[in-house]
């Protein structure tokens, strides 16, 4: 039975609400379901079946409830009740147009993505070049990000001079290039390695952090207003 990629949750006030987050479940036994928030629910009906943590024995689980016939008997049963979700209803749907794309949150997504892998190539050695990132200097952002003060003429310098930083082997330290045609900075130099020592610094702190255990609470999330499917 054709379908839309849009995901929808049942909730008993408000009815059919299509969530964002949400990840298609494969299965033997040719149901349509999703996860989302900790918890995996029925495509046709939207109703929540049993929790994420269940979902290695989902067979069992369906052998409890009476089987696969039952099963579709129960999600037959609750559409004549609620009805069939959009999902079936609005088949050639697109997450676009129920979710249209936001610039800004795309942006800081990429603007991330920027920092942390010019973060990667410090700790790894590699040249970064002083590329723009919507408009800003990606170095000077760097700094900015590990909150190092930096003079405002330097900043200028950084943001129109400095072509990339950096590893040399031979000498065993950081340095850079700066574009033909702009003079040398006097100071850059002195700011450069704390730069790197401050991504090393963070590199630090966020291994002991994965070190440590954590609860996993995400099974436990409920919306009360959110339906079950009754079996």
């Amino acid at each position: 039975m054709k379908h839309s990629n849009v995901c929808y949750i049942h909730d008993r006030k408000s009815g059919f609400k299509a969530v964002e987050k949400a990840k298609a479940c494969k299965n033997e036994f040719g149901l349509d379901l999703f996860r989302h928030n900790g918890s995996v629910y029925e495509g046709r009906t939207g109703l929540r079946m049993l929790f994420e943590s269940e979902l290695s024995n989902l067979s069992t689980v369906i052998d409890e409830k009476g089987g696969l016939p039952k099963i579709i008997e129960i999600i037959e049963s609750q559409i004549s009740k609620n009805g069939e979700s959009p999902r079936y209803t609005r088949p050639n749907e697109r997450k676009q147009d129920i979710f249209p794309p936001n610039p800004v949150k795309e942006n800081n997504v990429e603007y991330g993505q920027a920092i942390k892998a010019a973060e990667g190539s410090i700790l790894n050695k590699q040249a970064i070049l002083n590329t723009d990132i919507h408009g800003k200097s990606l170095i000077m952002q760097l700094f900015r990000e590990h909150e190092i003060v930096v003079p405002l003429r330097t900043q200028g310098w950084i943001i129109k001079s400095l072509s990339d930083i950096y590893f040399n082997e031979k000498f065993e330290k950081w340095n850079y290039h700066y574009l033909r045609g702009s003079k040398d900075s006097k100071v850059f130099n002195g700011y450069l390695p704390l730069l790197v020592s401050a991504v090393h610094t963070k590199q630090q702190y966020e291994e002991m952090g994965n070190g440590e255990d954590s609860l996993d609470y995400s099974a436990d999330i409920k919306n009360e207003n959110e339906d079950d499917l009754e079996m």
